[in-house]
């Protein structure tokens, strides 16, 4: 690969080179996501056991994994037509040093993603294709996401570091549950219902006062004289 990258660093477009950097992407992107569906194929079979145990906070709380899994998955299909969109008009990329205004959007957003999966290297390599062919604030633009950055919104989200809002989790939790014919007993909020967590204090209180009024019959039996 560095031989490659010497050989594309140079001033010239190579359309071999930049194929072979894309095959190679296609591959880890293949790999990737079917490390990220299998993780989420996990997840939702704990999220289900928890559900049938009545765990329905916990159960919530693993839902944001869940939808970090599907943002990738997401981001990794949008990365591959992109790049499959690159390769169909491969003949435009070396024609000019500007990047042609209908492959801005596809080549700023896999940019973005590069610059976002450090350990992506074959991405990387095709970003580094594109700094050396369109220059280094074309990139730095993608990147640092300036005005007129081109990169697609929904890559911008499904990369976001900010994690999944309550409302994403319940949406997904609902939807799990409903499947597995599980009423979902949580507000908005995340938490149990004010009329369940009564009951369940109720519940919880009736047990200790059982064991205890066991425990001290118990003693009191064992203390009784024998006749």
């Amino acid at each position: 690969m560095r031989k490659i990258m010497k050989r594309v660093l140079g001033r010239s477009f190579s359309s071999s080179c930049f194929k072979r950097s894309v095959q190679s992407s296609f591959t880890r992107l293949k790999s990737l996501t079917d490390h990220r569906r299998r993780r989420f194929s996990e997840d939702l079979n704990e999220v289900v056991s928890l559900l049938q145990e009545d765990l329905q906070e916990l159960a919530l709380s693993r839902c944001e994994q869940m939808i970090k899994h599907q943002n990738l998955v997401d981001a990794y299909g949008l990365i591959e037509g992109y790049l499959n969109l690159l390769i169909e008009r491969i003949h435009l990329l070396g024609r000019e040093r500007e990047c042609p205004d209908e492959l801005k959007e596809a080549v700023s957003s896999v940019i973005f993603a590069a610059s976002r999966w450090k350990d992506f290297t074959e991405l990387g390599d095709v970003k580094s294709i594109f700094t050396s062919q369109f220059g280094k604030e074309f990139t730095a633009r993608a990147v640092e996401l300036r005005n007129n950055n081109r990169v697609n919104q929904s890559i911008i989200q499904k990369l976001s570091a900010k994690k999944p809002d309550t409302k994403s989790k319940m949406n997904l939790l609902k939807l799990i549950a409903s499947d597995k014919g599980i009423v979902v007993k949580l507000n908005e909020e995340g938490k149990l219902s004010k009329s369940i967590q009564i009951r369940k204090r109720g519940r919880e209180k009736n047990k200790v006062v059982t064991a205890t009024t066991s425990s001290y019959q118990t003693r009191n039996s064992s203390r009784r004289p024998k006749r």
